[in-house]
């Protein structure tokens, strides 16, 4: 309290009431200034608290990143899942195109399934699962993707 100007303690101290509010704010915000310039001086301190507010949206970009590579990558498989599928059934396996498709999935991608239709000589597939991502919640992105891929096969032409 002694780094105040020596005129504050002979005007300004005795001139406050016991309750007068105005007054003892005005103490707080020449107390806040001190600490603001002490704080803009000191370099070392500066770093860390830049560090402390960058540092949670730093790990917030890292993890959506990471949860949109595992996203792509549960697509991707959905993709191959039912492309193999739509392949299995023009070659006469329709029973296990299933199994197939669930054989081509990744562990993010849940509730999966195919269906397949045929049409003529050609098969229809259809794959749909959803992908459940950890760190979108946090940023305000809906957690549970829907993804869906269409395929065609045409049944192989007897010689």
């Amino acid at each position: 309290m002694n780094n105040f100007p020596s005129w504050y303690w002979t005007v300004v101290l005795p001139a406050c009431g016991l309750f007068d509010a105005v007054c003892y704010a005005g103490i707080a915000v020449m107390i806040g200034r001190k600490l603001w310039r002490r704080f803009k001086r000191d370099a070392e301190a500066n770093a860390a608290v830049e560090f402390a507010i960058i540092a949670p949206v730093l790990l917030l970009i890292a993890g959506l990143v990471v949860d949109g590579g595992l996203g792509l990558a549960a697509k991707q498989s959905v993709m191959n899942g039912t492309m193999q599928a739509a392949i299995a059934s023009a070659n006469g396996n329709a029973d296990g195109a299933q199994a197939i498709f669930a054989a081509n999935l990744v562990a993010q991608a849940q509730s999966a399934q195919v269906q397949c239709t045929q049409t003529g000589q050609t098969w229809q597939c259809t794959g749909t699962a959803n992908y459940a991502s950890s760190f979108s919640g946090l940023a305000g992105i809906p957690p549970l993707w829907a993804i869906s891929y269409s395929a065609t096969a045409a049944m192989p032409s007897s010689p």
